[in-house]
């Protein structure tokens, strides 16, 4: 006989668990998805576009254009292309800069000359001014029109600026005697003894040498208002020297030569007014006997500017006057209608440069 499993008896009138409160805001809801995880789903990132079709097709876009690029550069290598520039055609379109320098005259040591009421000028150089020296239309003459002064011509043809020797003992060549800082030296102190000399030594000198050493003798400098110093490239032409950087007045320097004797002449006159002017320009040579800008033809390190450019860098630490011929008188564009040769100036040259030296001596009258 089977047996009946016992059945569990509920007690109906047992307490019953109170129920589970409904809670008061909404989070019984379902929990919705925020936006942000929305906007993911609806806006993958670039990785997803990377990796993903669109990824794969911009790829090979790309690698398109490559190859294209690859293409175009084969078959057009070292094609020429039309150039605008003309050769033949030289602007006149740009704007020298020339390098006057023209401070005032000051004298701090108080010491003047005699005001005897007119103006009186010692010039001393080369070519410029022995050029026709005796002709009205020597540069000498020419100053005296325009202005009205007094000009001593003191220069002597054939002449350097930089001597050869640095002394007047260690150079067999006499032309050292008549650069600008040796005669100096006879305008300041006296230095006579060394022009006495044999007559078979002087032989060869240019006519007007001792005449100058006379003039320079005989002069009363308490008189003079202008000292003006011009000599032309021949230094440049020559090779010689252009500056020291260990020795700013090494005369043996065009460079140092004038700020040699500049300084003798400001410490003997501190009341002369000083006015260096540069070189007009000039005509290298070449190897075949031809004209070439000097600024290309090269004789000893530098151009014939460089030369031009360090008298105006020496008359600025000086205070003295300096007026830039080479660029704003005689250059190298209109050179062919102011020389005669490579280097000397015609009578139009010589007036061109004549104006100039009038515009600064009466730069502040």
């Amino acid at each position: 006989m089977k047996q009946i499993k016992d059945l569990e008896i509920i007690d109906l009138d047992a307490e019953m668990p109170e129920d589970k409160p409904i809670p008061e805001d909404d989070s019984w809801e379902k929990e919705e998805p925020d936006e942000e995880e929305l906007d993911d789903e609806e806006h993958p990132d670039l990785m997803d576009i990377l990796t993903g079709k669109v990824g794969h097709i911009l790829f090979a876009l790309i690698i398109l254009v490559f190859l294209g690029l690859i293409v175009y550069k084969f078959f057009t290598w070292g094609t020429t292309v039309k150039s605008d520039y003309d050769p033949n055609n030289i602007s006149d379109d740009y704007e020298i800069e020339v390098l006057d320098y023209i401070p005032p005259h000051t004298n701090e040591t108080g010491i003047v000359g005699v005001d005897d009421g007119k103006t009186t000028i010692v010039a001393f150089g080369n070519a410029p001014f022995s050029d026709d020296r005796d002709s009205e239309n020597s540069l000498a003459s020419l100053i005296e029109q325009k202005t009205g002064a007094t000009v001593i011509n003191c220069s002597v043809a054939d002449s350097y600026l930089a001597t050869v020797g640095e002394t007047i003992q260690s150079t067999d060549d006499l032309m050292d005697l008549f650069n600008f800082y040796w005669l100096a030296t006879l305008a300041c102190l006296d230095n006579e003894k060394i022009y006495i000399r044999d007559e078979n030594e002087t032989n060869t000198l240019p006519a007007e040498a001792f005449e100058t050493v006379e003039k320079i003798k005989a002069i009363d400098w308490s008189t003079v208002d202008v000292i003006t110093v011009m000599y032309d490239g021949s230094d440049y032409l020559d090779g010689r020297e252009c500056y020291d950087a260990s020795n700013l007045t090494n005369i043996r320097t065009t460079y140092g030569n004038l700020c040699a004797g500049i300084e003798l002449f400001q410490q003997t006159y501190p009341y002369i007014r000083i006015i260096v002017m540069s070189p007009t320009y000039a005509y290298g040579i070449n190897e075949e006997g031809e004209y070439i800008s000097s600024d290309i033809q090269i004789y000893n390190e530098f151009p014939l500017s460089t030369y031009a450019g360090m008298m105006e860098r020496g008359s600025y630490l000086h205070s003295v006057t300096y007026l830039d011929h080479i660029y704003g008188t005689v250059h190298e564009d209109n050179a062919s209608q102011y020389l005669i040769d490579h280097i000397h100036l015609n009578e139009q040259g010589r007036d061109a440069v004549a104006e100039r030296f009038k515009y600064a001596l009466e730069y502040y009258d």
